[in-house]
């Protein structure tokens, strides 16, 4: 997997690291859940980048809370 420099490039903007977080999964795995696991952890790698401790990190509400990162598509459940 590559997909730590994606979000390490676009931290200043959340929804666009969510974004082609997602698209570099899709590159290696065609599967959606591999694609939203990859925004899922891009999201992490942004809001560590952010200041966010690791209480927060893990969070079990992380998600909910940072929603807005995942523009109008959201993760497959």
């Amino acid at each position: 997997m590559r997909l730590a420099p994606v979000p390490l490039f676009f931290y200043r903007d959340p929804i666009k690291a969510v974004e082609y977080s997602g698209i570099s999964g899709i590159i290696t795995h065609g599967d959606q859940k591999a694609s939203d696991a990859c925004r899922y952890y891009g999201a992490l790698i942004v809001a560590a980048l952010r200041g966010e401790t690791k209480a927060q990190l893990l969070d079990n509400d992380f998600y909910l809370k940072h929603r807005e990162w995942f523009g109008s598509k959201s993760l497959t459940q």
